[in-house]
């Protein structure tokens, strides 16, 4: 729609969302991806516009149409740049309430950063994102983005890191490291997937990466993991 429409859907936008003060950790992953697929004159000066508020949800939003449309300054995910902040921040994981216990923050600011990095294919934000992948447990969303982002960007220096997490009983974000994998032509890709299928992960967001494999190798053997195992034995032997 954001194709079709255009120009034509910014200022319904601007007026449901109250000038993009009403965004929030649901709505603004949406606005952010119709602004990155509309690059327009209009559209532009919208995201710098966003990109210069002081509230940090808009600020991101308009990050991500700027990096989409090749706008939006490297150095942002330098050591001086407002995004590498965010990246490394732990308050954007976690938060400390009165009695010292600690839980997980509203981490849309941190996946809206990475979809960020992802857009602006910024390989100076290769460490920061790695050391995401690295943390563990982390919330889905923050790993599945950072996998996504190391994907899109395809430095090989993430590699290894991903086919660890593949590894990891505490990664859950399997379809997007396998994608980041594939991507990365990672010869491990295939097989440390199908190390992960078990009956465990069916019906959850980890047992995509059933779907992924399937459509990587063109086989369908579900969640039977044993036929993937002879498939890709025997795969590996004629090669």
């Amino acid at each position: 729609m954001s194709h079709f429409w255009g120009d034509q859907m910014l200022e319904p936008l601007r007026e449901v969302s109250k000038d993009f003060r009403s965004l929030d950790n649901r709505n603004a992953f949406w606005v952010a991806e119709v602004l990155a697929k509309n690059n327009s004159s209009r559209c532009n000066e919208l995201a710098l516009d966003l990109y210069t508020r002081d509230a940090m949800t808009p600020k991101l939003v308009g990050a991500i149409s700027l990096a989409a449309h090749g706008k939006l300054s490297k150095a942002e995910f330098q050591p001086i740049g407002a995004l590498h902040r965010v990246l490394v921040s732990e308050e954007y994981l976690f938060r400390t309430d009165s009695t010292g216990r600690k839980s997980y923050a509203d981490t849309a600011p941190i996946e809206l950063t990475l979809i960020a990095a992802k857009y602006a294919q910024s390989t100076d934000s290769v460490p920061d994102i790695v050391a995401l992948i690295e943390k563990r447990p982390l919330p889905y969303g923050v790993h599945a983005q950072a996998a996504d982002a190391l994907g899109a960007i395809g430095d090989r220096r993430a590699a290894v890191v991903l086919e660890e997490a593949m590894r990891a009983q505490d990664f859950y974000a399997l379809p997007n490291a396998f994608r980041a994998l594939v991507a990365l032509s990672s010869e491990r890709a295939i097989p440390l997937a199908i190390d992960r299928i078990s009956p465990e992960i069916k019906n959850k967001n980890s047992g995509f990466v059933v779907r992924e494999l399937e459509a990587v190798t063109g086989k369908n053997f579900g969640y039977d993991q044993v036929r993937w195992r002879e498939w890709w034995a025997s795969h590996e032997k004629s090669n």
